[in-house]
């Protein structure tokens, strides 16, 4: 819907009613009387929605202008037209006659109508204008008093073998249903209006679903519900979003990053039964139950199988000495493991913030900032728009692998099970880690710090980093105003060692880095940073967003069956963002 309130295509809804009564269809003239809606309400995320039939809330110039008559709403499939339609203002329904045309597939889906085989009919419609009225049963009402049909429809029969011109005369109450018709679009709802046989569909209007999604995750659900009553658009709603967000903390975003098992449940799992189960043919017991819900709250199913936070940032407390404890689980023989050398995980460390255990795409408000003027003592100042964004992360998949002896696998021992657990979670933090930094923003792979075209550059002339370098990074973001938050330089080990050898200037004997600060900042080395380059800046704009609430394990006992190990492929879905790219500066250097 636009600001001027005129409906548009995103808002269209649909409901539907059936064909009332034989008499009602004229064969000669293949004209078809019917009724397309009631004031029935439809409970909705916001609230209940009627449909206002009212003198002046319907405005029917689309229908009486010759508006198609479709088959399954699909505009390449006209079967008709409508001749006219009008309010029954008895009954305070729409109804119009609708002709049939003489094509082929309109005389046998005439037929049809006929027959009694199709009965429900389906009419698109948008919103201008909503009226809050006062709540029932706890539900705000909302009536659409505004409101224009665009197109009728005949469309499938409902999964509902109950309703039809039979239960007409039946004294029952309205029942509304919540379960999806499931030869329509999965997202209707349904209400059926016994007492005037009108079986009524709708499609959620994604303007109000989208502002009333947005209060609820951005604690506004009153505002969510004032901007849908007004007519305001989502756009209108994302800026008075953005606008109470400027100024404030970063938006706190309500998380599960926990399955919610107890202690008991989180010692009786064991990652490496699971593996080994997999391996011989499947899950059982715990491991099986907690994959199993982990899909139900992913809605989509494992590649292998899940393995939730719980378990992997679960830490046992045992040891291989000191009477009664580890030291009677060890076994005789347990291999050599010795993990490879790899990256230290950098950008948490540095003050990345992380949003665990989201369950859908998530858009971060980003306030900017208006201009203010001096004016005479009645002057008018120029008027100023502040520039307002957001910052849209979305599930993206990261995957790694690991290689296990079979073994290790075999081994009774506790401490195996924690050295695969930390081996997991080290790979998968290793890689987000690097992506944070680095990313290419290309083929899947979100966009890191030293790739993002907003960050600031700083012109290195040498070989290596100079203190003017350094300084500069600095300058940079302060000239942004960015000069707060969780300041830190990243380097890469080899940056690190020339700024500890080089001279500040040829007399003073001091070098540009001593200790473990640079320029009076923290300052760290890390390989996940790309060679040559120093990067400065606010890491709290750094934004680390997990989605879900543990990992997929893929295990492949076959391809090095040979060498008896198996690999083992984790993954899991992440975004990096960041709020302020301005926060940052980077120095490359030949």
């Amino acid at each position: 819907m636009s600001k001027d309130n005129h409906p548009t295509p995103d808002a269209v809804q649909y409901r539907s009613a059936t064909i009332e009564r034989a008499e009602s269809i004229d064969a000669d003239t293949r004209t078809v009387q019917l009724a397309f809606s009631s004031e029935e309400p439809v409970e909705r995320s916001f609230g209940n929605e009627v449909l206002s039939h009212a003198d002046g809330a319907v405005d029917l110039t689309r229908l009486n202008d010759g508006a198609p008559l479709l088959l399954e709403h699909d505009r390449g499939q006209q079967i008709g037209v409508v001749e006219r339609a009008w309010v029954d203002d008895e009954d305070r329904k729409g109804r119009a006659t609708v002709r049939f045309s003489q094509s082929a597939a309109a005389r046998e889906i005439f037929q049809d109508v006929q027959d009694g085989i199709r009965r429900l009919v389906s009419v698109g419609y948008s919103v201008a204008r909503f009226a809050s009225e006062k709540a029932d049963k706890g539900l705000d009402t909302l009536r659409a008093v505004d409101w224009q049909p665009l197109e009728i429809s005949l469309v499938s029969i409902p999964a509902d073998s109950t309703v039809g011109v039979g239960r007409a005369g039946e004294d029952q109450p309205t029942q509304l249903n919540n379960e999806p018709i499931t030869n329509m679009d999965n997202e209707k709802n349904t209400v059926e209006d016994t007492r005037e046989n009108v079986r009524v569909e709708v499609r959620p209007d994604k303007r109000a679903e989208e502002i009333a999604a947005l209060g609820k995750r951005f604690d506004a659900s009153s505002e969510a519900i004032e901007h849908i009553a007004t007519g305001k658009s989502v756009d209108d709603f994302k800026d008075y979003l953005m606008n109470r967000q400027a100024e404030a903390q970063p938006v706190q975003i309500e998380q599960q990053t926990d399955l919610g098992m107890d202690q008991k449940e989180v010692e009786q799992y064991s990652l490496v039964r699971a593996i080994k189960a997999t391996a011989d043919g499947g899950l059982t017991g715990v491991e099986l139950d907690a994959s199993r819900e982990l899909e139900k709250r992913y809605g989509r199913p494992a590649q292998g199988f899940y393995v939730p936070n719980d378990v992997l940032n679960y830490k046992r407390d045992l040891t291989a000495t000191g009477g009664d404890t580890g030291d009677k689980l060890v076994a005789t023989a347990l291999g050599e493991y010795v993990p490879a050398l790899s990256a230290d995980p950098l950008v948490v460390r540095l003050g990345a913030r992380v949003l665990s255990g989201l369950r859908s795409n998530v858009n971060l408000p980003k306030g900017g900032q208006a201009t203010a003027y001096w004016v005479t003592e009645n002057g008018e100042p120029t008027e100023s728009t502040m520039t307002l964004g957001q910052l849209a992360l979305s599930p993206k998949r990261i995957a790694a692998y690991s290689e296990l002896s079979k073994q290790l696998i075999a081994q009774s021992d506790l401490s195996v099970e924690q050295i695969v657990r930390d081996d997991l979670n080290l790979q998968l933090a290793i890689a987000i880690d690097k992506a944070a930094i680095q990313g290419s923003g290309s083929s899947n792979e979100p966009t890191g710090i030293t790739n993002d075209s907003s960050v600031n550059e700083v012109t290195v002339s040498g070989s290596v980093h100079a203190l003017a370098d350094v300084v500069n990074c600095e300058k940079e973001v302060a000239a942004d105003n960015a000069l707060m938050g969780n300041l830190a330089y990243a380097m890469t080990p080899a940056v690190k060692a020339s700024l500890k050898t080089t001279s500040v200037d040829s007399g003073s004997g001091r070098f540009i880095m001593e200790g473990g600060d640079l320029n009076g900042y923290r300052a760290e080395a890390s390989t996940q940073v790309p060679d040559n380059t120093l990067v400065f800046g606010d890491f709290s704009q750094l934004i680390v967003a997990e989605f879900g609430s543990g990992a997929d394990i893929v295990v492949d006992p076959y391809s090095l069956a040979t060498t008896g190990m198996i690999r083992l492929t984790v993954s899991r879905l992440a975004d990096i963002g960041l709020r302020h790219p301005e926060a940052f500066a980077k120095a490359v250097h030949s």
